[in-house]
């Protein structure tokens, strides 16, 4: 309860900050999961007004449990909710009963159609983003989906970080957010019929869609009254690192435009790309999936050429959740060391998630886009970029931290250590070989 209490007072400092500013907002980095987690609970009562959440994945775990429980609070009170979620069954996994119970507790709840008529899933666009909006004034960002998964309880443990930024940036937030919200295509799921076999696969109480709705939904405001008096659903992976909340001379939201395309110039590749293209130091880049355009090969290549030190911060077969992906950055690896760029894989359990890129020491970037495809081509994303040198030194510590837990590919070693990636599991590896040899075919769907 201290810790909560401690981190209220955070949140009251950051909003007076925030109101009596003339023109720098405050950004705090979250380190670890429980904060994270704890952040947006914490958010959500003590909003007055609004508070509006866009998540690539959603689940009925106790994560998200004590979440909606705080949504739940939050709109009894009064204050305006709105859930936007990617409409895919195996993104949006929330039980019919459950969503139904939060409409009726005062909850918005829309989806972002996708287009799920063929079972190919490559190059399906999605709506990728992670938004936590309160009051038009706080802004909760980063790689996290709403998932135990992604606060270090789940099956598969995702390292991550997120953002809390307040000020003029949050409501730029929301404002796009309203403009996603109100698209023609986007609307309130169906909240009858059986649930799709992908969405069903992945839920926790799969016995509520067995029970009739009024049985379902009682055992649903049990569950969320649970959840509130519950330990919090988090567990730290590594030791956080602190950083009090800093005003920064210049911070920008970054994304794409509503009913433009992924191409245009004000979208948030083409920002990004226009970023690293103006790079004269460093570039240091974190993203879990590296599967590269030919116009983002050219701007490394030539960042290269102009002396520009880069390090690249992935994962390793052992520790990705795509094999396919990892497949196709693996048959970059020798170009990528032939430019002279430093790459580093994350080793272990856990899959590296975080997408973090610095330039210059000076410019961080941080939000959902990988550098892949999708994210360049297909998905709609989000970012926080940051022009100030604080932030940037405490953004350079928590990178060399991943780096320290990973592994340096060397161009010298790079057979030797090739054949050591039979380290993982025999299956994983066969399935990795067979799929070098395909990922030129389909890299451009990853």
């Amino acid at each position: 309860m201290n810790g909560r209490l401690i981190c209220l007072c955070f949140v009251l400092v950051l909003a007076a900050l925030g109101s009596s500013k003339a023109d720098c907002d405050t950004i705090e980095w979250l380190s670890s999961e429980s904060e994270s987690l704890e952040r947006r609970i914490l958010l959500s009562d003590q909003a007055s007004q609004t508070i509006e959440l866009s998540y690539f994945q959603i689940r009925d775990d106790n994560t998200t449990g004590q979440v909606l429980a705080a949504l739940v609070r939050a709109a009894s009170r009064g204050i305006e909710v709105r859930v936007l979620v990617d409409g895919h069954p195996r993104s949006n996994s929330l039980p019919k009963a459950l969503m139904d119970y939060l409409i009726e507790q005062g909850i918005a709840i829309r989806e972002r159609p996708v287009d799920v008529r063929y079972q190919l899933e490559l190059g399906r666009p999605r709506m990728h983003e992670k938004l936590f909006i309160v009051d038009g004034l706080y802004l909760l960002m980063g790689g996290r989906n709403l998932e135990e998964d992604f606060f270090g309880i789940g099956h598969r443990l995702y390292m991550d970080h997120d953002v809390l930024a307040v000020g003029d940036v949050a409501s730029t937030a929301r404002t796009y957010f309203d403009s996603r919200w109100s698209e023609c295509n986007v609307g309130q799921p169906m909240l009858i019929g059986n649930e799709a076999k992908k969405s069903e696969a992945k839920h926790v109480h799969p016995q509520w869609r067995c029970m009739p709705r009024d049985q379902a939904k009682a055992e649903i405001a049990e569950w969320l009254h649970e959840c509130e008096s519950a330990p919090l659903a988090a567990c730290d992976l590594r030791s956080r690192l602190e950083h009090e909340p800093q005003e920064v001379g210049c911070i920008r939201f970054l994304h794409d435009c509503v009913g433009g395309s992924k191409l245009d110039p004000g979208a948030i590749s083409s920002q990004i790309a226009e970023l690293i293209s103006k790079a004269r130091c460093s570039i240091d880049i974190a993203t879990p999936y590296f599967a590269v355009s030919y116009k983002m090969r050219t701007l490394i290549t030539q960042a290269a050429d102009r002396g520009v030190a880069i390090r690249l911060l992935t994962n390793s077969l052992e520790s990705t959740d795509q094999i396919l992906v990892h497949a196709a950055f693996a048959n970059e690896r020798r170009w990528l060391l032939r430019n002279n760029v430093r790459i580093f894989e994350y080793r272990g359990e856990r899959t590296l998630h975080s997408k973090l890129i610095r330039i210059d020491d000076r410019i961080t970037i941080i939000g959902s886009h990988n550098l892949d495809f999708l994210s360049e081509r297909k998905n709609l994303e989000v970012a926080i970029v940051t022009d100030d040198l604080d932030f940037a030194h405490f953004s350079k510590s928590v990178y060399d931290r991943e780096v320290r837990a990973s592994t340096e590919v060397e161009r010298g070693s790079l057979l030797r250590y090739e054949a050591r990636e039979s380290n993982a599991a025999p299956e994983e590896f066969r399935k990795f070989r067979r799929l070098r040899m395909a990922a030129p075919f389909v890299q451009r769907y990853l």
